[in-house]
């Protein structure tokens, strides 16, 4: 039984760590990856749900990575292993608007019968060249992809897969088509546990800042990245916006509605002057007026998880 056909045993029945990582010490001096490096400036764009319509994040911290205690398992690291998700958009340039892929992730999140979700959206830039492990793309994207996507799997055809074992490009296709499958427990189990053994048990993989994947929602046209901590920790706050999303069937409203002026400790929100709404099918449309907003002073202790500052709802509308 090959590797790669063992690994598909284990994810039809039970997970089992100490055999999933002795696999992958197969592979630990020649890990079957792309190194790309992510240029200074990129804007990055990471949104966070609100737990409820009448508060908003004061702080840099809460729009971060979560705490130990708050992370959960995702596609790039184990639960209690906290990393830096965020959205990329080849070509974009930012400008303080939020990309299409940000949201399109983001609306994953709508569940059943909702009709509304509160999100601020924290645009984010590294002062160095980020160096990041990608796999090769999923092949039911490789007909799809954007010119910069598609210039990534070119380097990857040219530079890694002529000098890789037929064993290590199986491994990596393998990890590369779970990497754009509807997310599960199990699932995660395996591509978190890929990037986390070797980010933190090969020579190159402890000299990276992070990994860049595939967008699976985007259809092939965006990309995501998650960073280390202590890499996001180097990273500039640039913007941050409080937006709200109406869903109705199969259409979208979005609201740009709120601007914070990081500039403050806590922050100050302001009516956003994009105005930005896309589509308004459900609601009366609203002139907002571009005063400043109040709040109350409730702050709690935990940054992350409660560190919130309520609003007051008698503002201007």
């Amino acid at each position: 039984m090959s590797d790669v056909e063992e690994l598909k045993s284990m994810l039809k029945g039970e997970w089992n760590k100490i055999r999933f990582d002795s696999i992958l010490a197969k592979y630990a001096n020649m890990v079957p990856w792309l190194v790309l490096d992510l240029p200074p400036r990129v804007p990055m764009f990471r949104g966070r749900i609100m737990s409820g319509n009448d508060l908003l994040y004061m702080h840099r911290c809460e729009l971060s990575y979560p705490p130990k205690d708050y992370a959960p398992i995702g596609r790039v690291s184990h639960e209690h292993h906290p990393m830096f998700y965020a959205s990329i958009l080849p070509g974009d340039k930012g400008g303080g608007q939020l990309p299409w892929l940000t949201i399109i992730e983001e609306l994953e999140i709508f569940q059943g019968n909702e009709e509304r979700k509160d999100i601020t959206f924290g645009i984010w830039e590294s002062h160095r060249q980020l160096r990041l492990a990608a796999l090769p793309f999923s092949n039911q994207y490789q007909h799809g992809l954007v010119d910069e996507i598609a210039n990534i799997q070119k380097e990857w055809e040219s530079k890694v897969k002529p000098f890789m074992t037929p064993e290590e490009i199986e491994l990596a296709t393998f990890f590369s088509d779970l990497l754009v499958q509807s997310g599960s427990s199990k699932l995660y189990q395996f591509t978190a546990g890929f990037f986390e053994y070797f980010l933190h048990n090969s020579d190159e993989g402890k000299s990276l800042d992070g990994v860049i994947y595939l967008s699976a929602p985007s259809q092939g046209k965006g990309l995501n990245v998650c960073l280390k901590p202590e890499v996001a920790d180097s990273l500039e706050l640039k913007n941050a916006f409080y937006t709200i999303f109406y869903k109705k069937e199969k259409e979208i409203t979005r609201i740009i509605y709120l601007e914070a002026d990081i500039s403050r400790q806590p922050w100050k929100w302001y009516i956003s002057p994009y105005n930005g709404v896309d589509k308004l099918p459900l609601l009366q449309q609203k002139q907002f007026k571009n005063d400043n907003i109040t709040f109350g002073n409730e702050v709690s202790t935990s940054c992350y998880n409660r560190g919130r500052t309520k609003l007051i709802k008698n503002h201007r509308q």
